[in-house]
């Protein structure tokens, strides 16, 4: 057991030109951190009004090795949503600390040394965007609950909020005088099309040169993913993570060597007979239609005749309460490994996720702790928002009409487009492609399908497939060779 110093600072900074006010909050604490000597910084950068934008006050975390070059690789992280704060990735994936979930939900809630962290090959700043953590719009009208009203509300749309996490980014190099370290981005869920278009904005409108995307839990065109209007794509996308659930529920597959086998299987299927099949729709023979149900039904786990009296469209939802064939009973969402109960919810929503309804309350509790009793982040900063609650604002303003502001088509944004101007513009720039196989929110066969829009680049893309649920961290031996794989792909191994 080792015992190192660790430094902590807490520094308040306007970027506008001068030192607003200056808070510097350091101590000095023996703690055990598996032989890695680091500063962790908890700082509020306050930006002036900018790109159309009100002035705003960002909370990040960042953590620096002790003692080495301003060369060194800095990683930006954040988690999706929209409306989610970074306490996700930052105390349960790659930071220097973790909060151990048992899914029994044993407490009390603790923080531990996370031997996995990545801080050997990068630094580290976690990034809570506008709304979340203790990142608010400098002047906000009011509040509601947990949702702030006013100015905050102008930075929850896609193109506003990639514009002010660009901002940041750029504040931040500048403050610490990090102009020629290698730059990272880390996005997980929403947060990865965010990645991709804050990568985009950096190098057209600032140009500064991203070293690499890490997108986990990925989603780049949200059609491959939604099926609530009927897109094709997105019942195509989704069939191979019902393979794989059928799979460990031990439902289908069973014949085949192994997961992945079954799964190269399942994806020949869904890109080739079955995209077919929907493609035909009514044009398709019985016989046909039948031949097709039961392939789906071998892949799945379900029956052939519910899947023909569903017109071959499996959604989402009726796969997860229909598989277990259990009354009351559903998969999760997140993680569909996992079950609990839907009694009492109603009949047309998902409801709250079993496997989520677990993990949140550790996560959420644990990280308010850390943050204040760890960090000493002052308790004039009020409660951390784990969740802005943004979703009924949120602008999904790709293209905006219909009601509320929210694009029809289930708001099918794609970002392959900037991704790949990214690429061809910056040479240098590789992706890593991280998914789950049990992961409902971002299906694995959906990003694998994004990415085969691109016309060039693709050399410099990689993908990474983890036996884990939308969360790839929370499983211990998924979390030990994403950390492995992620320092391999900045040391470029």
């Amino acid at each position: 057991m080792k015992y190192i110093l660790l430094i902590i600072t807490l520094s308040i900074l306007s970027i506008g030109g001068f030192l607003a006010e200056s808070e510097a909050v350091s101590f000095e604490n023996e703690v055990q951190a598996d032989k890695l000597q680091y500063r962790a910084i908890a700082e509020e950068l306050s930006l002036p009004a900018m790109h159309g934008l009100p002035p705003a006050n960002y909370f990040s975390f960042s953590y620096l090795k002790a003692s080495q070059p301003k060369q060194r690789p800095v990683t930006f992280a954040f988690n999706g949503g929209p409306g989610s704060a970074s306490h996700w990735l930052h105390l349960g994936g790659v930071g220097p600390k973790r909060i151990p979930v048992s899914l029994k939900g044993q407490q009390p809630f603790s923080v531990i040394t996370n031997k996995e962290n990545i801080l050997e090959s990068t630094d580290l700043v976690f990034i809570d965007p506008i709304g979340t953590g203790f990142s608010r719009a400098s002047n906000p009208v009011g509040s509601e609950g947990n949702v702030p009203t006013g100015a905050s509300q102008e930075f929850w749309g896609v193109v506003e909020d990639a514009k002010s996490i660009t901002a940041f980014i750029k504040a931040w190099l500048q403050k610490h005088r990090r102009a020629n370290s290698p730059i990272y981005i880390l996005g997980e869920s929403y947060g990865s099309l965010r990645a991709t278009l804050v990568a985009d904005e950096l190098e057209r409108k600032h140009s500064i040169s991203v070293d690499g995307l890490i997108l986990l839990s990925a989603v780049q065109n949200y059609r491959n993913i939604r099926t609530p209007d009927g897109s094709i794509m997105g019942y195509v996308s989704l069939l191979p993570s019902y393979a794989a659930t059928a799979w460990f529920h031990k439902k289908a597959g069973q014949d085949h060597p192994s997961l992945e086998a079954f799964l190269a299987k399942a994806r020949e299927f869904a890109g080739g007979s079955y995209a077919h099949g929907l493609i035909s729709g009514n044009r398709l023979s019985e016989s046909k239609r039948k031949d097709i149900a039961e392939s789906i039904s071998s892949y799945t786990g379900l029956d052939a005749s519910y899947i023909l009296d569903n017109n071959l469209h499996v959604g989402t939802l009726d796969f997860l309460r229909n598989l277990q064939h259990a009354p009351l009973q559903k998969l999760s969402r997140l993680d569909s490994r996992h079950s609990g109960s839907y009694e009492g919810e109603k009949s047309n929503g998902y409801g709250l996720d079993p496997y989520a309804s677990i993990v949140r309350e550790p996560f959420i509790r644990a990280t308010q702790s850390y943050l204040t009793n760890d960090l000493k982040v002052p308790t004039s900063k009020g409660a951390y928002i784990a969740s802005a609650r943004n979703q009924p604002y949120w602008r999904w303003n790709w293209n905006v009409w219909g009601d509320n502001n929210i694009p029809s088509g289930a708001r099918f944004i794609n970002v392959m487009p900037n991704l790949e101007r990214t690429l061809k513009t910056n040479t240098k720039m590789k992706v890593m492609v991280v998914a789950g196989y049990f992961d409902f929110a971002t299906p694995f066969y959906s990003i694998e399908n994004a990415f085969s829009e691109l016309t060039s680049g693709q050399k410099r893309v990689s993908f990474h497939h983890y036996k884990a649920g939308h969360i790839i961290y929370l499983d211990d031996a998924a979390r030990r060779q994403l950390s492995n794989d992620i320092r391999a792909f900045i040391e470029d191994k």
